[in-house]
């Protein structure tokens, strides 16, 4: 009896915590993706990995984990590092039917994935990724208090809603499909790494911190249905 009286007194003055924040679960593909990621939290600071930019989701307070297969649509937000491994019709199926449901995706693709399979993923969509350029040039994001960053390679982008250009052409942009939507940022390699500090450790300076701000806001757009 005590003991259920001890349990009574600690459920009244007790009681379970209410959620403040919907959960977000951010899922990283590792069906057609493999690009390099933190190992035990350790980052490599390679130019071809994102460990980095992985780690940094759960500075908005959402959770990660990596899936493949059926397992990577079960999350709010899909995002695809560098997809370049091949894609099989029944991934193609569940990536449509997960954004018509009101899924939504992040593809970041640049230049440097010789091997981009981006235009495979975005057909379903009406985009596709066309000029690659590699001069060196501020973005110009169409959210005017979007951060400023320069880069020095992009993919321009057709179709779609613009959402950042350089030189006046689209190099990131999204488009709405059934209830989801689907985000490609054609200047991914902007976010490697080597890109973005080389390891998890290092104080940024002025121009840094906007690539982590500009991480942030496209990450808290996509999420908030702010597009």
């Amino acid at each position: 009896m005590t003991a259920i009286g001890v349990r009574t007194i600690h459920f009244l003055t007790m009681p379970v915590l209410q959620n403040v924040r919907p959960m977000v679960q951010v899922v990283i593909d590792r069906t057609i993706c493999d690009a390099p990621l933190s190992k035990s939290g350790f980052i490599e600071g390679s130019d071809k990995g994102f460990g980095i930019f992985e780690l940094w989701i759960l500075r908005l307070g959402y959770f990660i984990s990596r899936q493949s297969g059926v397992s990577a649509f079960k999350g709010d937000l899909l995002v695809l590092f560098h997809p370049h491994k091949n894609i099989d019709g029944e991934f193609l199926n569940r990536l449509v039917a997960y954004v018509s449901s009101g899924g939504k995706v992040l593809i970041l693709d640049s230049p440097e994935n010789t091997n981009s399979k981006a235009n495979n993923l975005l057909s379903p969509f009406g985009m596709t990724l066309t000029r690659r350029s590699r001069q060196a040039d501020n973005l110009q994001p169409v959210i005017k208090e979007w951060p400023v960053v320069e880069v020095n390679s992009a993919c321009e982008i057709k179709g779609g809603q613009p959402l950042i250009r350089l030189n006046g052409k689209p190099v990131a942009s999204i488009a709405r499909y059934g209830q989801g939507l689907v985000c490609i940022i054609g200047f991914g390699s902007r976010f490697t790494d080597y890109n973005m500090g080389v390891t998890e450790e290092v104080v940024p300076d002025a121009n840094l911190r906007q690539v982590f701000e500009l991480e942030f806001s496209i990450l808290r757009a996509i999420i908030e249905n702010r597009l």
